[in-house]
């Protein structure tokens, strides 16, 4: 996807791509990347193409740029339909580090359970960030932690963990960890997270196609440090065995 198709009327979606064991492309989650295309298209109201040739595309793009970068394990291949035409993107784009610094802004999307192309501001402050080492954290005016720029984030405390369904997009990394989620907790709550009580929160895990599952180490010009890392640690176990069982077709 080009700079240039960031501001007009469209959706995107972001698709981890790795070789399977006999050297196929293998888009990982593809019907859950598939179901939510369509639930946009039908929400902004413009059409989608074959599901069949969309794939292929996928598969054509991140297998020839993992031709090319044969030393790359994976990419990303991001899907873009738009009032113009289709746009298909390979890249790379995993963290640097086994953790992340938050960063904080008061730039949201324009619809938040939706990934619209004409978020161009919200374009504009992602590309500002060192993408490898940092996460966006949205904040809305009441001082309410939405959510990271490209992922869903889990606040801890203790063996609670904390998930906010308003004004962000429940993300499908997000949706496949929910049932180990629940195994692990004591208690998950549906409760949005306030920047005044980070102080009280151990662990802040992020969830993501692109991060997959990794933890912030700090939020910057802010005073919140991590205390432990079993609940990141344990979802990307859990993570990494969902994986393993898509690429395998189980």
């Amino acid at each position: 996807m080009s700079r240039e198709v960031w501001g007009v009327e469209g959706f995107y979606t972001t698709i981890c791509l790795e070789l399977d064991p006999i050297g196929n492309p293998h888009p990982y989650f593809w019907s859950h990347h598939w179901e939510r295309l369509k639930n946009t298209a039908s929400r902004v109201r413009m059409p989608i193409p074959d599901e069949d040739w969309v794939l292929q595309q996928v598969k054509k793009v991140g297998w020839e740029f993992l031709e090319k970068y044969p030393q790359l394990p994976s990419c990303l291949v991001r899907f873009a339909t738009t009032v113009v035409g289709f746009s298909f993107y390979a890249f790379y784009s995993k963290p640097a580090q086994d953790s992340l610094v938050g960063v904080l802004s008061s730039v949201s999307r324009m619809d938040p359970e939706w990934k619209l192309l004409r978020d161009l501001e919200f374009y504009k402050v992602l590309c500002s960030l060192d993408r490898q080492r940092e996460e966006l954290l949205l904040l809305n005016q009441e001082g309410r932690i939405l959510e990271g720029a490209t992922t869903n984030l889990i606040f801890k405390r203790g063996n609670v963990v904390y998930l906010s369904e308003k004004q962000n997009l429940r993300g499908i990394t997000r949706k496949l960890l929910e049932s180990s989620l629940l195994k692990w907790a004591d208690k998950v709550e549906d409760q949005s997270i306030f920047l005044d009580q980070l102080s009280s929160i151990d662990e802040i895990v992020c969830l993501g196609s692109g991060k997959e599952v990794i933890g912030l180490k700090s939020i910057a010009e802010f005073d919140w440090k991590c205390g432990e890392e079993r609940l990141c640690q344990y979802l990307k176990k859990q993570y990494s065995e969902i994986k393993r069982s898509d690429l395998m077709g189980k």
